[in-house]
């Protein structure tokens, strides 16, 4: 099960087919509500329709299809936005050099994986609440 603290989840992705097909992943993982946006720069508007409300970031990290942009582009915003953040990728390198930095990410096949996405929601959530209690960053923040 999912924090009961969670209520709605932000999908962050370029491509179209995940946007459509990933929400009923995350929805499976026990996340009821799920709104999918093409760019980070969209995360704003749809965290505005929660209001009071908990959420979770599953945030691509490389947007081919809008010019070679990526998510470390936006990490201010991302900053700002003051969620738990959940990087996900098409390829298997970025996984590899993100756990490097100190920074989960999972391959975009994980989604299916109902138990694992759960364990991955939880553990970043768990992360953002310890970096807000100590006051350190969260973003580039090892465990």
């Amino acid at each position: 099960m999912v924090h009961k603290n969670i209520g709605y989840a932000i999908l962050v992705d370029d491509e179209e087919d995940v946007r459509l097909s990933s929400p009923r992943l995350i929805q499976r993982a026990g996340i009821q509500t799920v709104v999918a946006v093409d760019h980070p720069i969209r995360i704003s508007e749809a965290i505005r329709r929660f209001q009071g409300d908990r959420g979770v970031i599953f945030l691509d990290i490389n947007y081919g299809s809008l010019g070679g942009d990526t998510a470390f582009d936006h990490l201010d915003l991302l900053e700002r936005i003051g969620m738990p953040i959940v990087p996900i990728t098409g390829n298997p390198g970025n996984v590899e050099r993100l756990a490097r930095l100190g920074l989960p990410c999972i391959d975009k096949p994980a989604l299916y994986d109902k138990e694992a996405l759960k364990t991955t929601i939880n553990r970043e959530y768990d992360r953002y609440l310890r970096a807000r209690e100590s006051g350190q960053p969260y973003l580039l923040r090892t465990s």
